[in-house]
């Protein structure tokens, strides 16, 4: 799944131009990011992942994926937004009050 650079997710995971970009950094910890107890068990086994805060609050939560193994977060997949960033290949999510925002 090749995935093209361009413009940052804004809020809603849409692409925005006037969107700041976001400031990657990696997130040890995405589990603390939910709510829900579920979403935040499968965040728990989530290695690579990366964060950034949005103005306002919420965060943009950028999940690794890999061709050789099965997405971590299944029941959210829809709701991302592919991304390159650095090079690798990610889904990123909008969440904001520990709930993931819809890209509609």
């Amino acid at each position: 799944m090749a995935m093209k650079p361009g413009a940052p997710p804004g809020a809603y995971g849409r692409a925005s131009a006037d969107a700041p970009r976001p400031v990657w950094r990696g997130e040890a910890s995405p589990e603390t990011l939910f709510r829900d107890g579920e979403l935040a068990a499968l965040a728990r086994g989530v290695t690579g992942a990366l964060s950034s805060g949005l103005p306002g609050g919420g965060a943009l939560l950028a999940v690794p994926i890999s061709e050789r193994e099965p997405f971590p977060m299944m029941p959210i997949f829809c709701f991302g937004t592919p991304a390159a960033i650095g090079g690798a290949e990610y889904l990123v999510f909008t969440i904001r009050d520990g709930k993931v925002d819809s890209p509609l």
